[in-house]
């Protein structure tokens, strides 16, 4: 490989420690893969290295890149053995190597474990619940007054929050009690706030001055400029009544570039108005700085109390730990900084590593940074990373780290040097002018540390791709609020369409989102009502998913009987046979009590009492042996009593399905392996999971490799690269929930609301705005970072898509950004309009078009109506018709009447068993099967595990070479599969909702043929089937507004079709 000049320094260069200021694309693994690789022919080995990475992922990724390498080198055969004890590894695991390394002195357990996440969360509220209640018992005033402050009127809710919140943050300082220190004198120490408050003023001041400049310059007539003049002097002397702005002249009005610039001006001057406004309200309402001090000092003994509680629990917490011979990964950080500030310890790790390599060093913590200090040496350190892709502060990642060493090494001497990889390797040279386009403008110096220059800018190096030429695109969907999600879903399938028919795959299609799951179930929706596949690639909450929902009811049953929702939602299993109907005569027959004691009633007929007693002697069985049987081991018995597969593989998506419960199989094993036992404390475990919205990642079972579109979040497609990217939702707002909190806590200070217990008011002071100012803007420059990572993924097309509620107006806010326009930005399209990439009237700069949606409707070829789930019920064949995880339902409406079309026979005995089986199986090779090549399509689909020893092909062959069959193949302009629908029609003279799935359309000149499958062995139930198929047609015609022109049912084992006249 031809190394570029740059590169080539970065890989030969000794003696001195390296940062390597890697943009986007530029190819930085693989020359820190080089650099390794050249030091063991210069003679070192792997065991002098100390190889830190970001991810375990990476980690092994690493070692498998350094094993290829060593392989093509045969003189480096010997480290191939070294290779599986190198210490290549996440910081987390070198630092729980160095705590069992230095047990001994720490004075712990070295045969410690590392706590599950969700199961210190648990025992966390439960220290936190045991150290309130002692309080209360105790009658503690200044705790009751924290309560009062920090609670509501009915909780205690916020202060056990604010506890927490603080913990958190003192756990990840370098030094706990330094910085409680630091918190207290920061009540005396007037400099600080003296300083704060300037910084404060200045920056309005020089915000207020540059906006007055703009203005002055815009300034196209006498009027407008004595207008400005007025506006200085109004500012200067605070009084903030401004004259009135004068209007266009009749002549002036025919002139459009005295219009346009009479816009601009006018935009400006609102700007600064409204700047000077909030200055004077939040500058003035507490009097001078004294009187600010004096008000502030008045929080100190709350604020000193507040830290004695968090300090207690984290003291009482961390003894539980201890005795349990458990850690975290924040305990085991501090452990390990805490030996190596030993200097016999840390002399030892600095004779053992000769070099250290960190990579993604732009999201290293303060812990982290202190650790490597203690054991480097003077010039022994490789740093690569890039400032523009710290992405990672709720990790408590610090780029100030690394943009000290960027500044500090940007001079070179004999003991540290930067050296800077800008050419990018992977985009087009569109998209890279694109990317620079946007960062000039909003990636400032005084807004970051770091300017997007000449220096920083990209460079194009991939001349592979020197012939694509398209332009950036801007996609613009107009629609209100309620409608937004669907209607920008809509255009980027219509967009995806149109790239598919250019040749693009559609695993070359990726869209990216800083939080996708919002948009999840909309787009799972209209992707599969358009027929296009779409991976969802992100943490998802499977846990709530209808076929997980059902289980985990189950076990809340055997728990605690006496829960209604739980019980409808397992009632209706297929195994109990209990429809609907049932359900409802149950209420009626026993009205006046809940349902769980209506179930258990002799009062109810002889028949329900007798479908009853095979769901009441079971649920006995499995309380009996949950006694004795493990979590996993119980759902498992569960599973296969219940026949629970069969169930779940009819339902759409089944397979994916079925790998959600083994997930919930795995999540119950991982539990054993807690400190927690029993069923109770399993479903606390799998509620805090839901309640705090973090679940372990979704199983999949579509392969990397599968052609579909993703959706993924922007954090996980760090590192990742794609032909084709949207970077979707630009619209949405930014999340401020920690600028909310009751206790804002920046830089060693903290501030908390002015409250009079007295009166029962509240009032947030200049202080505390002060320090939510350091934290928003923290957190804007990581949004701008996270943009950059987003539109940096893309190698061929770059789609920005944003929703906005009337398209001539969108526009209008567009303006060179100041530093005060990016801080009051709130999401990434305002970002967008501020960096001049289109203008006031929406014309485009070189390098951008704007896509007008329209145009993509005219191009788009015909695809299945969104009418066909437009009702927006949960489509599910063969599902509960209850929602069950909504608890706001009463009983009553969760067994409203809604007729699902029948599926004759739903009790479970072993000849239907086979049939389901053969059923679900001739099913799934039908959605998946490829009609040109019937054989290669099961043997990829029994490869890909989507079907798993498929023993019936000759009843697939049956089918398709059937002539009728035939005949329609040759025919047919579209074949839909697997088309499901809601829909309202009169049924008995009574409007009812049904909901099914049509198995297969043809479309065909002479009208369409819709056919059914079924895999019984006789002709029993034809005059039902024939009825359900009626209904599908009905359905079908009206959603569609396509005639049937033939209803068929094809029974698999029989080998025939029957027509539905």
């Amino acid at each position: 490989m031809k190394w570029t000049a740059q590169q080539q320094q970065v890989i030969t260069d000794r003696g001195r420690n390296i940062l390597v200021a890697a943009a986007a694309g530029s190819g930085k693994t693989a020359v820190l893969t080089e650099r390794i690789i050249s030091l063991l022919i210069d003679g070192h080995s792997l065991e002098d290295f100390l190889i830190i990475t970001f991810t375990k992922a990476s980690a092994k990724d690493m070692k498998e890149k350094i094993r290829r390498a060593i392989q093509h080198q045969p003189r480096l055969r010997r480290e191939e053995k070294r290779l599986a004890t190198a210490q290549i590894s996440t910081i987390d695991s070198f630092c729980n190597a160095i705590v069992r390394d230095n047990f001994f002195y720490l004075n712990i357990d070295p045969a410690f474990r590392i706590g599950n996440q969700n199961e210190l969360a648990i025992l966390q509220d439960d220290e936190l619940n045991d150290l309130f209640e002692e309080h209360y018992q105790t009658g503690d005033n200044s705790f009751l007054d924290l309560v009062e402050v920090f609670g509501s009127d009915r909780s205690d809710w916020g202060l056990r929050e604010t506890v927490l919140q603080l913990d958190t943050y003192l756990n990840n300082r370098v030094d706990r009690d330094q910085a409680i220190t630091e918190i207290l004198d920061g009540f005396t120490d007037m400099n600080y706030w003296r300083d704060k408050l300037d910084q404060f003023i200045d920056q309005y001041h020089d915000e207020i001055d540059a906006l007055l400049d703009q203005a002055e310059d815009l300034c196209f007539n006498e009027k407008t400029r004595q207008t400005i003049i007025s506006d200085q002097a109004t500012i200067q002397q605070s009084e903030l009544v401004f004259t009135r702005y004068p209007v266009l002249s009749k002549a002036e009005k025919e002139d459009p570039l005295l219009v346009e610039a009479n816009i601009n001006l006018k935009k400006i001057r609102d700007r600064y108005i409204k700047m000077a406004r909030e200055f004077e309200k939040n500058l003035r309402a507490e009097g001078d700085f004294t009187d600010m001090m004096s008000n502030y000092q008045t929080q100190q003994s709350r604020m000193d109390a507040l830290i004695q509680l968090t300090e207690e629990f984290n003291k009482r917490f961390f003894q539980k730990r201890k005795e349990m011979n458990m850690l975290s990964f924040s305990d085991v950080e501090h452990l390990a900084l805490r030996a190596v500030q030993n200097p016999e310890i840390a002399q030892g790790y600095r004779e053992r590593f000769n070099y250290i390599f960190i990579d993604e060093y732009q999201d290293t913590n303060p812990i982290q940074e202190g650790l490597i200090e203690c054991i480097k040496r003077p010039d022994n350190v490789f740093m690569v990373g890039d400032i523009k892709q710290s992405i990672y502060r709720f990790r408590q990642a610090d780029p100030t780290i690394f943009l000290k060493k960027f500044h500090d090494y940007s001079q070179p001497d004999q003991q540290s040097v930067r050296i800077d990889l800008n050419r990018n390797f992977r985009s087009a040279k569109p998209i890279i002018e694109g990317v620079n386009r946007i960062f000039q403008a909003i990636m400032l110096p005084d807004y970051g540390g770091i300017a997007y220059d000449e220096k920083s800018a990209l460079e194009f190096g991939n001349v592979d791709l020197s012939h694509l030429e398209d332009d950036v695109e801007i996609m613009l969907t107009e629609a209100q609020t309620v409608e937004r999600e669907q209607a920008e879903i809509d255009n980027m399938i219509r967009r995806i369409q149109l790239l598919h028919q250019e040749g693009y795959r559609y695993r070359d299609m990726v869209i990216l989102m800083r939080a996708p799951s919002a948009m999840a179930d909309t787009a799972i929706k209209q992707f599969k009502e358009a027929g296009l596949p779409l991976m969802l690639d992100y943490s998802s909450a499977y846990l709530k998913s209808l076929e997980v929902e059902i289980l985990i009811n189950y076990l809340r049953l055997i728990d605690n009987f006496r829960q209604d929702i739980p019980l409808l939602s397992v009632l209706r299993l297929p195994r109990y046979g209990l429809t609907d109907q049932d359900l409802l005569d149950i209420r009626h027959q026993v009205p006046k009590v809940p349902f769980h004691q209506a179930v258990l009633s002799q009062e109810l007929d002889k028949e329900l009492q007798h479908k009853l007693a095979v769901f009441l002697d079971e649920l006995e069985t499995f309380r009996r042996h949950s006694r004795s049987l493990t979590i996993d081991a119980l759902l498992q018995e569960i599973y296969y009593e219940t026949n629970y597969e069969p169930f779940i593989l009819l339902m759409p998506d089944g397979k994916q399905r079925l790998a959600n419960v083994r997930l919930l199989f795995r999540l119950a094993g991982e539990y054993e392996q807690t400190s927690f036992v029993g069923l109770s404390k399993f479903l606390r475990y799998v509620e805090r999971i839901m309640q705090v919205d973090k679940d372990i990642e979704a199983a999949r079972i579509i392969p990397e490799d599968a052609d579909t579109v993703r959706l993924m979040s922007i954090h996980k497609s760090k590192g990742l690269q794609f032909p084709v990217v949207f970077v979707a939702g630009l619209h949405r707002r930014f999340n401020e929930r920690d600028l909310a909190q009751k206790v804002i806590v920046s830089d060693n200070r903290a501030v908390m609301n002015q409250v009079d217990l007295t009166d029962r008011t509240s009032r947030q002071p200049l202080f505390k705005k002060l320090l939510q100012l350091d934290l928003r803007s923290a957190s804007r420059q990581e949004e701008i970072r996270l943009l950059y990572v987003a539109m940096t993924r893309a190698e061929k097309r770059l789609i920005l898509s944003t929703v906005v509620p009337d398209l001539e107006k969108a526009f209008q806010t567009a303006a060179p950004h100041s530093l005060n326009s990016l801080r009051e930005c709130n999401n990434y399209w305002s970002l967008i309009l501020g960096s001049e990439v289109i203008d006031a009237q929406g014309h485009c700069c070189p390098g951008y078009r704007l896509i007008d949606p329209n145009d993509l409707a005219v191009m788009m070829p015909q695809v299945v109506p969104s009418s066909i789930t437009s009702s927006g019920v949960v489509i599910e064949p063969r599902q509960l018709p209850v929602r069950v995880a909504d608890s706001k339902y009463s009983v009553t409406r969760l067994i409203q009447r809604e007729v699902v079309v029948p599926r004759v026979r739903q009790t479970f005995d072993e000849e239907l068993i086979g049939g389901i089986e053969k059923g679900i199986q001739f099913h799934k090779a039908m959605e998946w099967i490829d009609f040109n090549d019937i054989d290669g399509s099961l043997t990829l689909l029994e490869e890909e595990k989507i079907l798993e020893d498929f023993q019936d092909r000759a009843l697939l062959e049956r089918f398709l070479q059937h002539d009728l069959m035939q005949e329609y193949l040759l025919q047919a302009g579209r074949i839909k599969r697997e088309l499901p629908f809601v829909y309202r029609m009169d049924i008995d003279g009574e409007e009812t909702l049904v909901q099914g799935i049509i198995d297969m359309v043809l479309e065909l000149p002479q009208g369409d043929v819709l056919i059914d499958y079924k895999t019984d062995v006789s002709l029993a139930y034809l005059e039902s089937y024939q009825r359900q198929v009626e209904y599908y047609a009905e359905a079908y015609q009206a959603i569609t507004r396509r005639q049937v022109s033939r209803k068929l049912i094809w029974f698999v084992r029989l080998g025939r079709f029957v027509e539905v006249e």
